[in-house]
């Protein structure tokens, strides 16, 4: 079976690059969504094997939603990525 996999990003061109890298591996079922709020209420409807999240959004950050994931799924494998150049800047 495939891994689902769960990208949320609050850019649609961050969503675009992910189908193109991720359009080559078969093994994930890619979703997506703009923001760590829409990502909780897909985590209520789907049963997602991986996260990859942007550190830098707009209301709850990555950290946050990693944060409330580990509440309810706290083995789950967030990774988190961010295009800020300096890492301070990101959180």
């Amino acid at each position: 079976p495939l891994m689902k996999l769960l990208y949320v990003d609050d850019s649609p061109q961050a969503h675009k690059l992910a189908q193109v890298n991720f359009r080559a591996d078969t093994s994930y079922e890619i979703h997506f969504a703009s923001s760590a709020a829409e990502a909780l209420l897909n985590m209520q409807e789907g049963n997602y094997d991986i996260i990859v999240t942007d550190i830098s959004m707009p209301v709850y950050s990555g950290v946050d939603l990693a944060k409330m994931l580990y509440k309810t799924r706290p083995n789950l494998p967030v990774y988190m990525c961010t295009c800020v150049p300096v890492y301070t800047e990101a959180i």
